[in-house]
């Protein structure tokens, strides 16, 4: 067990107060923007894309990569046995900040489409589905930078190119093998986590109301 869930902690704590940021910027900044007629204009051959909704996966990723550097770091330390300071809490933010605005990016643009297109959000099943899909799809584009990510926080790499280092790793092992390691699991995971994560926000919110505390 201790094994296993070493350095639970930091994701525990930081994915509570990172993924509620996330949602609540794009959320605030889609709404807000629904008086700014350029924002809503929708974009040619993308189904009705608005392009608040590629600005607001931009700053939902900015927000989110702020808050998540410095407990993914002590994350990437505590399972590889090394200790942290304070100084060290923002190493590789600029692949991180990359990562979570590809992301969050590529993510609300999927649930964008399905929520206007598709009666999906009607379903439990399919809500799990779509939102489950969404991350794991976000995850695929950006899992490159997650490895050049993990491996700048891991050795403490404070200067580096995150072009040079994927280009370098391509040349090493090929395209797939250094790209897409350990991309299974972790789609695994992603894919589960984001589609219950869903529904128990939709569960909660549903009961919220019930309660008073929302309309």
């Amino acid at each position: 067990i201790r094994g296993y869930f070493k350095g639970l902690t930091g994701p525990l704590i930081g994915s509570s107060i990172f993924r509620a940021v996330q949602f609540a910027s794009f959320e605030a900044f889609y709404t807000k923007a629904e008086k700014i007629e350029i924002l809503k204009k929708k974009i040619k051959y993308t189904f009705g894309l608005e392009y608040r909704v590629i600005l607001g996966g931009i700053i939902s990723g900015t927000c989110r990569s702020i808050i998540e550097n410095p407990f993914e770091l002590t994350k990437v330390r505590r399972q590889t046995n090394q200790s942290w300071k304070i100084n060290d809490l923002y190493v590789g933010y600029k692949a991180n900040l990359l990562k979570c605005t590809g992301l969050m990016t590529i993510y609300f643009i999927i649930i964008d489409f399905f929520r206007r297109n598709t009666d999906a959000f009607k379903s439990k099943l399919k809500l799990f589905l779509i939102n489950g899909g969404a991350a794991s799809m976000g995850f695929i584009f950006i899992w490159p930078i997650e490895i050049v990510k993990n491996k700048v926080q891991s050795q403490n790499i404070r200067n580096y190119s995150i072009y040079n280092m994927i280009k370098e790793r391509i040349k090493s092992d090929g395209y797939f093998k250094s790209m897409y390691r350990g991309l299974g699991p972790g789609i695994g995971s992603v894919f589960l986590r984001n589609g219950a994560a869903m529904i128990v926000m939709q569960f909660t919110q549903h009961y919220l109301t019930v309660l008073g505390f929302r309309k």
